[in-house]
């Protein structure tokens, strides 16, 4: 009986397909029958490189979500082993593809059939040229009443076709498929070029700008996304174009699409974007790709697009919200969206006389001064950074000439650049990376005992700046002098800039008047200045107005004086309490060394003193004593020639990351 219901249905398509040209009956925005599946056709391959004959989706961005991946490329029930991708990462994918329908008898076949075929069909399944079928055989003209049906029963509608893939994924640039873009990969790229074996997996993931070839290009390309400079992006095959733009769309949207020269649209699958004859896309609530066509008055398709509809809305965001440039500098803005998927952006600048951007968001630095640089995507969507053209470097400094690390420690190194606001980069380098190697921001990590030379170069300017290093077993201590300043300071401060090294003076407020070149020096010298009372009275003798009053007095005569300011304090005589703590809003100081040079007045004594402090000691001087700063002197050139190192005592107090607090003690004992 099922037999005989298809009957009547088949002889009206024969009927509608043969009268259709008489009646004037054309294709409007009419769903074409599917004979294609997502990953043959294009709808991953036209934004991910797919490597079919191995099994790769090559060309995910680093941080791509599994979910991202699924909503927005890959048609089908796909499963994969985990959210977040990595190169080796498995994917299968189940999709369901419709059978093409089974070709009519060649008696029942009509020109309005090879016409009506060919505007439902994507390019490759078109029928020939309209030309040739406007002259339809002796057939085309018998009457509707005598068209034939075969004697055999129709089959049944087609049913659809499953297909399941297994695809590897590899995430651009990943090659120890951790997800991430490290310092690993790149030297995996490095032992790459010098002739290592990589699997299929690691090679493909290699090979960042698609040239086929694992090159020096993409090692450096690899080295300025850990620099900071630029993304390891998705992408394709270099020197292709996608097969077919994308619309992304979110549900229950709409949004027009044109082509020149097209008559009227069709889609292939209406429960995702239905199209009208005017190109409106209109999308319902499910998710997932189809292709919509635009076609010219014979039905044959000019072009196609690919929509995609997802739940969020596209975005893009451009990372860092602002750089620094030189004049005639260049940045590269990377876009990154939040859904994997490659779609213009138009790019512009507010001021082009102090940068332009092209149409990759190439910046170049025009003139001083701040512009801001939009990228704007056709859905609305915009994203902006700011671009502050700022002179070159006129000048580099070291704070030290000399810096010493303790193997497998690490420390940045003090440097300063004129004129301040310059944002030029610069480039950092070790003589010997086997003892010493350091790293973009001036950060040096000792390897093996021994010494190394570090430059910091402009990139622009070329000017360079280099200091030593020595990895050794550095025992770092800071040396402190109290009650000055006095007619000896001046020799000590001699001595300590020749040597480079930093001393804190805790001094006392009614001196600074007759000293007050000696102070001077002491703050271009970069020495660290302590408050040690304004008259030398023990502090408990006082009351905590007379103890305000006077840090607050002594306060004001250091500034008009130097224009500079107490940093940490000391008590004569370490006499203090909770009292006097609160009184003075800065840290006390106590100490670790007590060389009672004051007693002894024995510049032998002292240095014996000196000379054996430990790492971390907080040594007790005075700068009143000529036995004082001679043993000193003696002693420090000693220690600094070997693995000692003098810091101010905020530096050595500040070595575990946290910087010593107002209104506490500290002996460092």
């Amino acid at each position: 009986m099922r037999k005989f219901l298809k009957l009547p249905f088949y002889i009206l398509l024969v009927l509608a397909l043969a009268l259709g040209p008489v009646l004037g009956i054309t294709v409007q925005g009419a769903e074409l029958p599917a004979r294609y599946d997502g990953f043959s056709e294009g709808i991953v391959s036209s934004y991910y490189h797919i490597d079919r004959e191995k099994g790769f989706i090559v060309g995910i961005a680093p941080g791509t979500t599994a979910q991202q991946l699924l909503n927005v490329c890959l048609p089908g029930n796909c499963t994969v082993s985990q959210d977040r991708l990595a190169t080796g990462v498995t994917l299968t994918a189940t999709c369901t593809a419709p059978t093409p329908p089974e070709t009519l008898p060649e008696d029942t076949t009509a020109p309005a059939d090879e016409e009506t075929t060919a505007a439902t069909l994507p390019p490759e399944e078109s029928t020939p040229p309209a030309a040739e079928a406007t002259e339809p055989p002796a057939e085309s003209t018998e009457s509707p009443s005598e068209t034939t049906v075969p004697e055999t029963t129709p089959s049944a509608p087609p049913e659809s076709e499953t297909k399941t893939y297994t695809l590897t994924v590899i995430v651009t640039g990943d090659l120890n498929g951790d997800g991430n873009v490290t310092i690993t990969d790149m030297l995996m790229i490095k032992s790459a070029i010098l002739g290592e074996q990589l699997s299929d997996t690691a090679a493909a993931a290699a090979d960042i700008n698609y040239d086929g070839k694992i090159t020096i290009t993409d090692f450096l390309k690899v080295k300025s996304c850990l620099l900071g400079l630029e993304d390891v992006t998705s992408g394709r095959p270099a020197g292709t174009a996608p097969a077919d733009p994308l619309i992304l769309m979110t549900p229950d949207s709409s949004e027009s699409w044109s082509a020149p020269g097209a008559v009227t649209y069709a889609t292939d699958d209406n429960t995702v974007a239905m199209i009208d004859e005017k190109g409106c896309i209109t999308t319902g609530t499910q998710e997932g790709s189809t292709f919509v066509y635009a076609l010219d008055e014979q039905g044959s398709v000019l072009s196609r697009s690919i929509v995609t509809v997802v739940s969020e809305k596209l975005t893009v965001s451009l990372g860092a919200a602002s750089h620094r440039l030189i004049n005639g500098q260049k940045l590269t803005l990377s876009a990154r969206f939040n859904h994997p998927v490659i779609v213009p952006i138009h790019w512009s600048s507010s001021d082009s006389s102090v940068a332009t951007v092209d149409d990759s968001g190439n910046v170049t630095a025009k003139g001083l001064g701040t512009a801001t640089i939009v990228a704007a995507l056709p859905n609305g969507s915009t994203a902006q950074a700011t671009v502050t053209v700022v002179p070159p470097i006129t000048s580099i400094t070291f704070d030290k000439a000399l810096y010493k690390v303790k193997p497998g420690a690490s420390r940045t190194l003090g440097i300063l650049l004129a004129p301040a606001d310059t944002g030029e980069e610069l480039i950092w380098s070790s003589s010997n990376t086997s003892i010493a190697t350091v790293n973009a921001d001036g950060t040096v990590t000792g390897v093996s005992k021994g010494t190394a030379t570090i430059t910091a170069k402009g990139k622009y300017s070329g000017l360079s700046a280099s200091c030593t290093v020595k990895i050794c077993d550095v025992k770092q201590v800071a040396i402190t002098f109290d009650d000055g300043p006095s007619n000896h300071t001046a020799t000590l401060l001699d001595f300590l800039s020749e040597y480079d090294i930093k001393a804190t003076f805790f001094m006392v407020g009614n001196r600074l008047q007759s000293y007050s070149n000696t102070l001077k020096q002491m703050v271009e010298d970069g020495h660290e200045i302590g408050y040690h009372s304004y008259a030398h009275v023990l502090q408990s003798q006082l009351s905590s107005e007379q103890i305000t009053s006077d840090f607050n007095n002594s306060s004001k005569i250091l500034k008009e004086l130097s224009g500079a300011e107490f940093t940490v304090w000391r008590s004569p005589g370490g006499d203090y309490n909770d009292r006097i703590l609160k009184c003075i809003p800065l840290p006390h100081i106590g100490w670790s060394v007590d060389t009672r040079d004051w007693e002894t007045q024995s510049s032998e004594s002292n240095y014996q003193s000196i000379r054996k402090a430990r790492d971390g000691d907080i040594i007790l001087l005075h700068d009143l004593y000529s036995p004082s700063v001679n043993g000193a002197i003696r002693a420090m050139k000693e220690m600094i020639a070997g693995d000692y190192e003098f810091l101010t005592v905020t530096e050595l107090l500040s070595r575990n990351g946290t910087a010593p607090q107002k209104h506490t003690n500290y002996n460092n004992d």
